[in-house]
């Protein structure tokens, strides 16, 4: 049986939206046409719906159990300007350490929390528009924080990454990091409590990145009289004077590791 045509059109972008059907149909067919043409499709099973106006692919052999769509597609297509950060970034750039069920999309447009194939998708506010790449996935693409900003903004909001142990021992799986790139953000940024923190854990991983001296010290330049915590202020912890920046007492433990 041969292929519908919307089929073989979005095949390789395995995720579309109604306004893409539309910029692609909408001089040969109606509005109204165009909605027929995905009711059909939807019935016949060859895509499936993660909400209104935005379709997934159902490959014709699928392969055993429900099929799923790739999680990091639906998420590029939720918003006109969604950049896929925090632990999916992680996941992206290679670097997650556990699996997580919380795909985080920075964006202007905020939407209501979306749960689809047991997977949550949840905008949050993004004011700044660095640091943003834009990577292959199969024959699509998407976009996302690049590896600098995706340090960056998981210290800056730990609870989005899994917490600290998490954090770090994904962190700890890039092979490396651009310090040019991590200072331009962070001046743009413009955070102290950032400083304290990024110095910090540009420390802990100072041999496999190598940290320069000179940034070392730019960095120390910016921290603030006052401490900072990295993570709940609730929870303690002890001071670190090179970054002026309280750890948690659990650090420890999680130090003899690195």
């Amino acid at each position: 049986m041969a292929l519908p045509k919307l089929y073989k059109e979005f095949y390789h972008r395995k995720v579309f939206t109604f306004d893409e059907v539309r910029t692609v149909y909408g001089k040969e067919l109606t509005g109204h046409s165009l909605r027929s043409m995905i009711r059909d499709n939807l019935k016949r099973g060859n895509i499936g719906m993660v909400r209104r106006g935005i379709y997934y692919i159902i490959p014709q052999v699928p392969p055993a159990g429900t099929p799923q769509a790739d999680k990091f597609l639906i998420a590029g297509k939720l918003t006109e300007d969604a950049v896929i950060a925090y632990h999916a970034a992680l996941e992206l750039h290679g670097a997650a350490y556990s699996a997580f069920n919380t795909v985080h999309v920075l964006t202007r447009k905020p939407f209501k929390p979306l749960q689809f194939q047991g997977i949550r998708y949840q905008a949050v506010s993004n004011p700044y528009d660095v640091g943003i790449q834009t990577l292959k996935r199969d024959l699509a693409e998407v976009r996302c924080t690049d590896r600098e900003r995706t340090i960056i903004d998981g210290v800056d909001r730990l609870k989005y990454v899994g917490g600290l142990e998490e954090y770090l021992k994904s962190v700890e799986l890039l092979p490396y990091v651009d310090f040019g790139k991590i200072e331009r953000y962070l001046s743009a940024y413009g955070k102290k409590a950032l400083y304290a923190k990024m110095g910090f854990v540009l420390s802990l991983f100072e041999k496999q990145w190598t940290f320069p001296e000179k940034v070392r010290k730019r960095l120390q330049r910016k921290l603030s009289r006052m401490a900072f915590y990295l993570g709940e202020r609730k929870n303690g912890g002890m001071l670190n004077k090179d970054w002026n920046l309280m750890v948690p007492e659990k650090l420890k433990r999680l130090l003899s590791e690195f």
